[in-house]
């Protein structure tokens, strides 16, 4: 396996177990402060049932907010690509072979990349904006081949 590959795997194991924890622990630990609220005042489950609640649909949003700022970075990556007529990367088919219309148009080999000197690549899109859009997580940038 390349080192990168391999860096990208750990990469994505890391941001899968942030999202867990966030989306466990931070609405216990505001459950837990609901509740001592809920003592000090005499309401007991309704500051507990409030905040977890509030809690646990922000998180789910924030989610499924940076799932969306992903994919469409991702889209955006491969709609480039496939206007220069460059075969998105990992895109093959059984035993390794690239399928028919993920060949680059204008005749070059599939593995001849944009000057013919090396595998085609879609560069990194810079994901900050959609950070920033968002709040959410988004991906690591792969590096260039």
């Amino acid at each position: 396996m390349d080192p990168r590959e391999r860096c990208e795997i750990y990469n994505g194991a890391g941001d899968a177990w942030s999202r867990a924890v966030e989306l466990t622990a931070t609405p216990l630990i505001f459950g837990f402060l609901g509740y001592r609220l809920d003592l000090w005042i005499g309401t007991l489950p309704v500051f507990t049932v409030v905040f977890s609640a509030f809690c646990l649909g922000y998180s789910v949003w924030k989610v499924w907010a940076g799932y969306e700022a992903a994919m469409q970075v991702h889209e955006a990556q491969l709609l480039a690509g496939r206007r220069r007529g460059i075969a998105p990367t990992g895109d093959v088919g059984p035993a390794g072979v690239e399928p028919a219309d993920a060949r680059p148009t204008g005749g070059a080999p599939a593995g001849a990349g944009p000057a013919g000197g090396g595998p085609a690549h879609v560069g990194p899109v810079d994901a900050t904006s959609a950070h920033q859009a968002t709040g959410a997580l988004v991906p690591r940038q792969v590096l260039p081949r």
